[in-house]
């Protein structure tokens, strides 16, 4: 028994056993039987519905042991995942063995052989065959090589088979060239050089007459008959091989007659009249030269020499009724050369052309006047529209179309009804794949009908990887139920990624603890400290004031600031837009100050905020200048006790005394870092840091200098009398308004009294030292003393003045006990330099001592920068005195005093450069 037939016993058992319980629960039969019964024969039928499978030893299971076995293809019964099942191993009936159908599309059934027709699938999926073709179709053979369909196969065409093919005009299947079709398959013609038999008599394959075969294909002759001339002196012609020869011809001098029918004798081959010969031109005779030659200009018939006698005259002519000739053609062919008019024709003459690969008639054609060139190849059109090649057979006609190879490009080349066979896909299509990361994918057959890669599909989120770039759900925002760093501004929290790929909500984390007033964290005495407004939350609008706009929506944390000396508190926020507010004794109290933006106009957003406070509880605001406003900050608190003098009520004594000249001098070096801005000068002061000092003179008629030129802080000087709040006297806010900026004030002749000096920062950014200088003496005229002198104005090169009348009250480490005058002399900010101070003039008419002091009062070493007296005469040319002065050094910025004393008085002038 063969396996399909145990399987089809073991279905049929499997369906009577399934089709008795179907019956019972169908039919409300109970499940002891059919028929109500309860006997053995019932043993294979369970409960209603239930199908049992016989346990029959006989009965295998796939897996080669007994008892219960699935449905399998071959019982006759459409299994599921079947598609059929005719229960028999025949193929092509329909139902194939394995349970498919045997055709579904004409593609399962085509053989692709072009001469049995093409095969199509009929209704009851079996193939049938195709209708084929009329013998001598053009087809392509297994090797590729072009064919005929005969007999339902495609065989080489070959001439001599029998069959008239494509591009043959005869084929009666034998070798024999004498008949109708010669054994190349070309119809029998004229100059094929075959003699057909019945019609032709010969054929040479030429057009040469006399040489056997005439080009009617006739003979040149049969008998000698057709060879005499009539010419009985030239002897007997005749005909061997159908070619005519001459005759031998009689002795000299034989009779004969001549063709008019005058009796003459042989000469040279011709007839001759009687006496011709004797070299006497007689009755009858054109001329008698005496010889027989018939090469010179007389005959041997006494006739003179003409074009068409049958003789070539020497140096005359080339030919004299010859036949054509054989001759080279200008394509190397055998041609023909004619005698026209007793010469050679100049051009050989082609032959014919016949079909042989070659060009006889010279006209630069090959086999021209045939279909084709013989062993050409050329283009034409297949069957399935694509461009074959063809071959010129050997009677020079075209064979048949022969397909090309099949190539890549998504068409039917070949013919056979399937693009692209013998590659590995079809160009262009594509199909499913499964993809590196084992995702199903698509592959497109490519260029060169090769597979391309496994290309993957559009990544889905669903928290894997189709596409197979090394991440999972890539293109979305994030990978399904992923956690990650999140920012909002410059804060940063955790989010989560949602079921369809996009990032929850940012969380920053809890508030600050210092988001409440009531939590407020305590400021350092001085130092940073950062922290946080993302999780703050936004509580009050405040208030505008000076310096800020009110904050809108932003968020907030809240400082304590606990000042127990007046200080100068500086708060400056950095890190977002951030405003600061500075409030009394509680968070909600009166506000003391705020700032929004440092430096809007330079893009620093950041706070910066100032104030000058007494002992006391402060609260700092640190919001944000809107909603979007918020972020990590860091917090800077510098708290600087100010000055003593900050103030009129501590206004710093400067002493009085009437020394020299009867006044004195100091220099003070102070700073206005901590100061606080109290006063205002109103002569170029714009809420810059002041300090206060106080000068009570106690005698009257006082000449007062004040300068604060050297200092490093830009300054602004005010003077008052009586009190420190009363009206300015005199105030200066920068020397000759470029030169320098900082101040010169001289005032004469005060009374007796209280004097405030007020130096003030020209503006809030004026933190740094200052040098402050004051000089007063007993008033006199102007040059005489420190508290009054001159100015040596910038950029002046000489200043020329005379002693005679002033007082003696300085005296320079070099010498110097007679009348002087005192210069005050301002070396530019930023302009360093070379300086030199000389009497070397005609212009000076005593003995003159200079000397040059840092400070005017001061006559001590230290402030003393230079000092001369009495340089040798040699040293100047402009005079004959030898007590001249002279002054240099390099000099740094800032004011100096330039003393002209001598021993001496008189008239100077002293020049500088």
């Amino acid at each position: 028994m063969t396996r399909n037939e145990e399987r089809r016993r073991i279905g049929r058992k499997f369906v009577a056993v399934w089709l008795a319980g179907w019956l019972a629960a169908g039919c409300g039969l109970q499940a002891g039987g059919i028929g109500g019964g309860d006997g053995a024969d019932n043993a294979d039928v369970g409960d209603v519905g239930e199908v049992l499978v016989p346990d029959d030893a006989d009965v295998p299971r796939d897996d080669g042991s007994d008892g219960e076995v699935l449905p399998t293809c071959g019982n006759g019964v459409v299994d599921p995942g079947e598609a059929c099942d005719d229960g028999n191993d025949t193929p092509g009936d329909g139902c194939d063995n394995d349970c498919s159908w045997s055709c579904v599309g004409a593609d399962r059934c085509d053989d692709g052989e072009t001469c049995n027709g093409t095969e199509t699938c009929g209704p009851d999926h079996r193939c049938a065959a195709g209708a084929p073709p009329p013998d001598g179709t053009a087809c392509t053979g297994p090797g590729g090589e072009p064919g005929v369909c005969r007999a339902g196969a495609c065989v080489p065409a070959n001439c001599g088979d029998g069959i008239l093919d494509v591009g043959e005009a005869c084929d009666d299947g034998n070798t024999d060239d004498t008949d109708a079709c010669l054994s190349n398959c070309r119809a029998a013609s004229c100059g094929d050089g075959h003699a057909w038999a019945g019609v032709e008599e010969c054929d040479d394959g030429n057009t040469v007459p006399g040489d056997g075969c005439e080009d009617d294909c006739s003979w040149s002759c049969e008998t000698p008959a057709d060879c005499d001339d009539g010419e009985v002196c030239n002897g007997a012609e005749t005909c061997s091989a159908h070619v005519c020869t001459a005759g031998a011809p009689p002795a000299e001098g034989s009779a004969c007659r001549t063709a008019d029918g005058v009796d003459g004798t042989c000469r040279g081959g011709i007839c001759a009249r009687a006496g011709c010969g004797n070299g006497h031109v007689e009755l009858g005779e054109e001329c008698d030269d005496g010889n027989t030659d018939n090469t010179d200009g007389c005959l041997a018939d006494c006739r003179n020499a003409r074009c068409g006698d049958g003789f070539v005259r020497t140096g005359v002519e080339e030919c004299d009724g010859a036949p054509p000739r054989a001759c080279t053609t200008s394509c190397s062919t055998s041609g023909s050369q004619a005698c026209v008019a007793c010469r050679w024709e100049t051009t050989c003459a082609p032959p014919v052309e016949v079909c042989n690969g070659l060009d006889e008639d010279c006209d630069g054609v090959l086999d021209n006047g045939f279909a084709c060139v013989r062993g050409a190849t050329g283009a034409c059109t297949t069957s399935c529209s694509t461009t074959g090649s063809r071959l010129c057979s050997a009677a020079c006609e075209w064979g048949a179309c022969a397909p090309p190879a099949e190539t890549c490009d998504g068409r039917d080349e070949d013919c056979d009804g399937v693009p692209d066979n013998g590659f590995a896909c079809v160009r262009g299509a594509t199909q499913g794949c499964t993809t590196s990361c084992a995702s199903t994918g698509t592959r497109t057959c490519g260029d060169t009908c090769v597979w391309g890669d496994c290309a993957p599909p559009a990544e889905v989120c669903n928290g894997l990887d189709e596409d197979c770039v090394g991440g999972p759900d890539n293109g979305f925002a994030c990978v399904q139920g992923a956690t990650g760093s999140c920012t909002v501004g410059s804060c940063t929290g955790t989010r989560s990624c949602s079921t369809t790929c996009a990032w929850g909500s940012c969380n920053l984390g809890p508030a600050p603890a210092n988001d409440v007033c009531t939590a407020a964290a305590p400021v350092l005495a001085a130092g940073s400290r950062t922290g946080s407004t993302c999780t703050a939350t936004d509580t009050t609008t405040w208030t505008a004031a000076t310096g800020c706009t009110a904050s809108t929506g932003g968020r907030e944390v809240f400082y304590r600031l606990q000042i127990t000396a007046r200080s100068e508190v500086t708060l400056r926020a950095t890190g977002f837009d951030t405003v600061l507010y500075l409030r009394r004794d509680a968070c909600t109290g009166t506000q003391v100050a705020c700032n929004d933006d440092e430096d809007h106009a330079h893009g620093v957003i950041g706070s910066l905020l100032r104030a000058t406070l007494d002992p006391g509880t402060y609260y700092v605001v640190l919001d944000g200048w809107d909603a979007d406003a918020f972020g990590d900050f860091t917090l800077t608190t510098t708290i600087t006790p100010v000055p003593a003098n900050d103030t009129c009520a501590g206004a710093q004594v400067i002493p009085f005394g009437t020394g020299t000249a009867g006044g004195g001098g100091t220099v003070i070096t102070g700073t206005l870092a901590g100061a606080a801005d109290d006063y205002t000068g109103g002569c170029g002061d714009t809420g810059g840091r002041d300090v206060v000092y106080r000068l009570t003179t106690t005698a009257g008629g006082q000449d007062l200098f004040i300068t604060t030129i050297g200092s490093a802080a830009d300054t602004v000087v005010y003077l008052r009398r009586g009190g420190c709040t009363s009206s300015n006297i005199d105030c200066g806010s920068a020397y000759r308004s470029t030169v320098d900026p900082n101040v010169v004030l001289i005032r004469d002749n005060l009374a007796a009294g209280d004097y405030y000096i007020i130096v003030d920062g020209q503006d809030a950014s004026q933190t740094g030292t200052f040098r402050l200088e004051v000089n007063w003496t007993a008033d006199d005229v102007e040059g005489d003393r420190c508290g009054q002198p001159f100015e040596w104005p910038p950029a002046t090169g000489e200043l020329c003045n005379d002693t005679h009348g002033e007082s003696h009250e300085y005296s320079g480490s070099c010498g110097g006990s007679d009348r002087d005058h005192v210069y005050y002399y301002v070396v530019p900010s930023g302009a360093p330099g070379d300086y030199y101070f000389h009497t070397c003039n005609s212009g000076t008419d005593f003995d003159t001592v200079l000397y040059l002091r840092g400070a005017c009062q001061n006559s001590g070493t230290a402030a003393e920068r230079s000092c001369s007296n009495d340089l040798p005469s040699w040293f100047c040319s402009a005079t004959t005195r030898s007590a001249i002065s002279s002054l240099s050094g390099r000099l740094a910025p800032g004011i100096y005093y330039l003393f002209v004393d001598g021993n001496q008085q008189g008239a100077y002038c002293v020049r500088t450069y």
